[in-house]
């Protein structure tokens, strides 16, 4: 197991200037205070066949939007599930414990959130999907190892992490023994893209299993505020993770 100390950079972005860029190999470093006040500084950990320059598709921006705008987004989210309660598995039993909406109709401050999500995740000849998939996981809830397929959201997907910090796994789907963690703090904006969703499976980690480099990330609550290009083929491989959603608007 390797655990990496990495150095700052920053990218320019309409909401923040902190953009981690994985895909281009670059070193990183952001100390992570969680709930508990502890401090993380080593945000990606790397099994002993995986080294920094095997990553691609990965784009990680933290403190994406403040405190405020979380506070207010996960209000505005939470008065659309009106009576929908926590599924304990989905179709495919990828996901565990959550529940799921499409929204296509924000208040003026969440949908400029939203807006700044796409221009800032996404290619400016991407097209995005319509509507912005949310998916609330409990506490106890979790995401087991998938593949996604773009035959449901094309080549990229952005997610927002809301109301806590997370760490997600990826493994090689030819070799189990080459896997990496990375840590999803709250209010920080991910990009998956290429290789990292098509050859890795990726999971979103329990609570008792969330450890980067020995670290308990605590999971509590979490809400993916999540965007997707369109699909640009339907000649594409078999989906593993088709999204059911319900829509209230």
């Amino acid at each position: 197991m390797i655990f990496l100390k990495l150095s700052n950079i920053s990218c320019k972005s309409l909401l923040l200037n902190n953009c981690i860029s994985i895909t281009n190999y670059m070193r990183f470093s952001t100390k992570l205070a969680n709930q508990h006040g502890n401090n993380l500084e080593e945000s990606i950990e790397l099994s002993e066949k995986m080294k920094l320059s095997d990553i691609s598709g990965i784009r990680l921006w933290k403190d994406f939007i403040n405190v405020q705008m979380e506070e207010a987004m996960v209000k505005e989210i939470d008065k659309k599930w009106k009576r929908l309660s926590y599924q304990q598995g989905h179709w495919d039993n990828a996901i565990q414990d959550y529940r799921e909406i499409e929204i296509q109709s924000w208040s003026d401050q969440a949908a400029e959130v939203v807006q700044n999500i796409k221009e800032t995740a996404f290619n400016s000849d991407d097209k995005t999907l319509p509507f912005t998939h949310i998916l609330d996981l409990a506490a106890y809830g979790h995401i087991k190892p998938h593949v996604d397929s773009i035959r449901f959201c094309g080549r990229a997907i952005a997610g927002l992490s809301l109301s806590s910090s997370s760490v997600m796994k990826f493994i090689n789907e030819e070799d189990k023994d080459v896997w990496f963690k990375i840590v999803l703090p709250q209010r920080s904006m991910y990009v998956m893209e290429g290789e990292a969703r098509y050859k890795f499976s990726h999971e979103l980690l329990k609570d008792e299993e969330s450890f980067c480099n020995d670290v308990h990330i605590p999971k509590g609550r979490r809400i993916s505020v999540l965007c997707r290009t369109q699909v640009e083929s339907q000649n594409q491989p078999e989906d593993i993770f088709k999204p059911v959603v319900f829509s209230f608007d």
